[in-house]
């Protein structure tokens, strides 16, 4: 069957820059949910820790990403998977979507998910013991991004197969 692995915000090694310097990490103060801000109108990336692939599992069925909503509308973003072949030192290979305008949930403040577009990671060949890593990619700069609020990311659920 399919396994599945959470990797929280708060679970150390993100990293987050745009042109106006490096983020930190945000606590989403109802629940305290570590969680990674993405600021309202600016371009901004957050790195995800790295995801060890499990035990008899050779690919990726889906990717999904847990956020905050507080607003309606879409967001901008790119989704960047890399892998790294731990069988064959310093083989890396990247893999992306487009970057596609993405419906948000609601504006009420609850926990939100949405589906990865497979585009960002069935180039990947995985087995056992790899590394995942993800990088999230929005631009509320762009007039497709209609989410009118800073975009605070909880984690994501990795489903292996």
């Amino acid at each position: 069957g399919d396994l599945k692995v959470w990797v929280g915000a708060g679970d150390g090694g993100m990293t987050s820059k745009d042109s106006a310097g490096y983020a930190v990490l945000s606590v989403y103060s109802s629940n305290e949910f570590p969680t990674l801000k993405f600021i309202n109108g600016s371009g901004r990336s957050w790195t995800l820790p790295t995801v060890k692939v499990p035990a008899g599992t050779t690919s990726i069925s889906s990717i999904k990403v847990y956020y905050k909503g507080d607003a309606t509308g879409n967001l901008y973003v790119r989704h960047f998977v890399t892998h790294i072949d731990t069988d064959a030192t310093a083989t890396i290979v990247e893999d992306s979507d487009a970057i596609t305008a993405t419906a948000s949930g609601g504006s009420d403040a609850q926990i939100y998910s949405y589906t990865v577009p497979s585009a960002a990671y069935d180039g990947l060949t995985l087995d056992a013991d790899d590394l995942v890593g993800v990088q999230l990619y929005r631009s509320a700069i762009n007039a497709l991004d209609t989410y009118e609020a800073d975009w605070f990311v909880v984690g994501l659920l990795f489903t292996f197969a």
